[in-house]
């Protein structure tokens, strides 16, 4: 396999959590009288968005103290509360973690998700044991973003390798750019997939089976 290290996106590229985002986000709504329209609700890409626009964009009027509030709600419903009954990792994905724990590949995760809640996700699902590092959104303080978390990582756990990054959204493969890394875009998840694609990551898969291919076919072993 031609990289030693692999990072992924936990949202949208390992699993399929959006139902259960969205019931967080919905119980924390309710308490400020804001209501998610359905229409709304059924467009994945919605997810991705700041939870400023997300209020504007049904009809809320918040000042930035309540938004800073309805976060807290949001937080404990999703990092305290919650089971994740609804998520669960893409088809295909699991079988890739297990060949590339089996090779004996470093992998991690780098996310925009808390990471108190991606930790709990992870035990949880019995994910743990697939990953050395685990980074979520607020991991070096809420002011850095995944260019720089990842770039923590890349320094502190996978220093030396050949790593790339797998994303959903134009912003993972941002991050890769900027921290000189190869990238997979994957095309089945919650990001704008011209916006992903708009950003040139140096692959291009629609499931988990074709990024097993790209690892561990003979041109690439």
């Amino acid at each position: 396999m031609k990289y030693s290290g692999v990072i992924f996106d936990f949202d949208g590229t390992l699993a399929d959590s959006a139902e259960d985002v969205w019931l967080a986000l919905e119980y924390a709504f309710e308490k400020k009288g804001v209501s998610i329209g359905k229409t709304y609700r059924s467009n994945p890409v919605n997810l991705s968005k700041s939870i400023k626009s997300i209020v504007s964009e049904n009809g809320g009027d918040l000042s930035e103290e309540e938004v800073e509030s309805l976060k807290e709600d949001i937080d404990f419903h999703y990092g305290q509360f919650t089971t994740y009954p609804n998520t669960r990792l893409y088809p295909g994905m699991l079988e890739l973690l297990e060949e590339l724990v089996k090779r004996e590949v470093k992998t991690g995760i780098v996310s925009n998700k808390g990471q108190r809640s991606l930790e709990r996700i992870l035990e949880i699902k019995g994910l743990t044991k697939y990953f050395s590092y685990v980074c979520g959104g607020d991991f070096l303080g809420r002011e850095y973003g995944k260019n720089d978390i990842l770039g923590h990582l890349l320094e502190d756990g996978f220093k030396d390798l050949n790593v790339i990054y797998i994303g959903d959204s134009y912003s993972d493969i941002v991050a890769s750019h900027f921290n000189n890394i190869d990238s997979i875009g994957v095309l089945y998840g919650d990001g704008d997939n011209d916006d992903l694609i708009r950003e040139k990551p140096t692959y291009i898969c629609n499931n988990p089976w074709e990024i097993k291919k790209l690892f561990f076919s003979s041109n690439n072993v």
